[in-house]
């Protein structure tokens, strides 16, 4: 007699992942976008979207703002390993939240290993604070006008010039919104504020803790008189 068929050692194939702004997109699509919010600035300015990698920085962002009147972030979509809660401080925000193995979340922060990872998020451009003025040409050195109340006008603010090095530029905001500054301001020639080696130097400062305004050539989110 013939011998029983042989049992297929191949697991069902997962349906594929769908990006909640993407519709119809399959998986590969979705992380190649994810990963390039972390990386391209044009990406970023396209789409409008940046990316924040880790648990611990995810969770920071969702605490609100700092003496400087930082603002909540608007989350795009959350991406988990598999057994991780969502953030609690991320509750009232209700992003639309997903699975995905250690290893595509590491593909998505460009790191080598998803071990501790825990989520990425995908999360609106911040934008510009309120004392900065909108509507000013690029590169304009005329100064915005200023509020309308004085009171909400900033007293302390830091401000860099050509810090190319994302890590020394993240590294400063942090330090500038621990110590309760009220902005951070970009002058021409400084790196990305929004890639996600300033993000994660920053520690999610730069926008969101610590308004920040990017004059001239920026990372394509804030005020850009």
């Amino acid at each position: 007699p013939p011998p029983p068929p042989r049992p297929n050692p191949r697991p069902p194939t997962p349906p594929p992942l769908i990006h909640p702004r993407l519709p119809l997109l399959l998986d590969t699509h979705t992380v190649k976008h994810l990963a390039r919010l972390g990386t391209s600035r044009a990406h970023r300015a396209a789409t409008g979207a940046t990316l924040i990698p880790g648990a611990d920085l995810v969770s920071e962002l969702g605490q609100g703002g700092g003496r400087g009147g930082g603002s909540l972030p608007h989350v795009f979509s959350l991406w988990l390993a598999p057994g991780t809660a969502p953030p609690p401080s991320l509750a009232a925000l209700s992003p639309p939240t997903f699975t995905a193995p250690p290893a595509i979340l590491a593909r998505i922060a460009g790191v080598e290993s998803g071990a501790g990872l825990g989520a990425v998020a995908e999360v609106a451009l911040p934008a510009g604070p309120a004392w900065w003025g909108e509507g000013a040409p690029a590169g304009a050195a005329a100064r915005p006008p200023p509020p309308s109340s004085s009171s909400a006008l900033p007293t302390r603010l830091l401000a860099l010039d050509g810090v190319q090095d994302p890590g020394n530029l993240g590294a400063l905001a942090r330090a500038a919104a621990a110590l309760g500054w009220d902005g951070l301001v970009l002058l021409p020639g400084c790196a990305d504020p929004w890639s996600a080696k300033a993000v994660r130097a920053a520690r999610g400062a730069a926008g969101w803790r610590l308004p920040t305004a990017v004059c001239g050539e920026g990372g394509g989110g804030g005020a850009t008189p």
